[in-house]
């Protein structure tokens, strides 16, 4: 019996506050939509730094006071600048796979049509990212 009493004061500290708790479980964090509104995220929020447009639901706006709104707003900022990085990246390594399968042995060029139209390529969201003064570290 005496060597069960530590388990049970174990289990005694852990459950004995879990039944007093009284908050309730918070609601999960407002979702939002980038750039064009889709049902129903219809109200349009812009980010503070570059005026990014994003949508939320009304009945989220309609919960959050305004300094979590400026929250949000940085928040979705964030999220917007990781996208496009990220999309950035993934342009950048297509681009270097297309350019390395139209070289062959020792670096010298097989195929120079796919070779031109791999340099010439847009990377969008690399260039969206140096319009907006961050510089990709593809670079």
């Amino acid at each position: 019996m005496y060597q069960l009493l530590p388990v049970l004061l174990l289990l005694a500290v852990t459950i004995i506050p879990a039944l007093f708790n009284s908050s309730t479980p918070s609601a999960p964090p407002p979702s939002f939509v980038f750039e064009t509104a889709q049902p129903p995220y219809t109200v349009q929020r812009l980010t503070p730094q570059h005026s990014i447009p994003y949508f939320l639901k009304s009945d989220d706006v309609a919960k959050l006071s305004s300094s979590k709104l400026r929250q949000l707003d940085q928040k979705a900022e964030v999220t917007f600048v990781r996208g496009l990085r990220d999309h950035c990246q993934v342009e950048y390594d297509r681009r270097q796979q297309i350019m390395a399968d139209a070289q062959g042995w020792f670096g010298q060029i097989k195929d120079q049509e796919k070779w031109d139209a791999a340099r010439t390529m847009k990377l969008e969201s690399c260039e969206r990212l140096r319009g907006m003064g961050y510089r990709p570290e593809i670079y």
